[in-house]
């Protein structure tokens, strides 16, 4: 966007047209839009900074497939956030888990059992 509207072709452009008061102000509102914009644009994508991700397993095939699809639906939605493993089995079994692989979401069970798919897995961010 900023290409386009702060180019110096455009400048070149506009400064036939308008005087360099009103060229000044078009600078002027059209920078300070841009970088609003941008600033709300990661606030928005960076807004669950704070999340607990857990991936319970012994370390298993379908564990690490878990693990791996949800780093890959982390870096879809640009959340930034650590993907820790439990693997002890009392820790598992704490989250009332028996069988796994499992994922944890703010403490809270969503998958168990199975090895949910990476859009599985958006949805069940962009819902938390």
């Amino acid at each position: 966007m900023s290409v386009t509207a702060l180019s110096i072709p455009e400048m070149i452009i506009l400064r036939q047209v308008l005087k360099p008061r009103l060229l000044a102000a078009f600078i002027g509102i059209v920078g300070c839009g841009i970088l609003i914009t941008g600033y709300l644009l990661i606030l928005f994508y960076k807004r669950r900074k704070n999340i607990e991700i857990k991936i319970l397993g012994t370390g298993c095939a379908n564990c690490k497939k878990l693990e791996e699809n949800t780093k890959e639906a982390l870096k879809a939605l640009a959340i930034d956030a650590p993907v820790d493993k439990v693997q002890d089995f009392k820790d598992i079994a704490r989250y009332g888990v028996m069988r796994t692989p499992a994922l944890v979401l703010d403490g809270e069970v969503k998958i168990v059992g199975k090895v949910a798919t990476v859009d599985e897995i958006k949805a069940i961010l962009d819902r938390a």
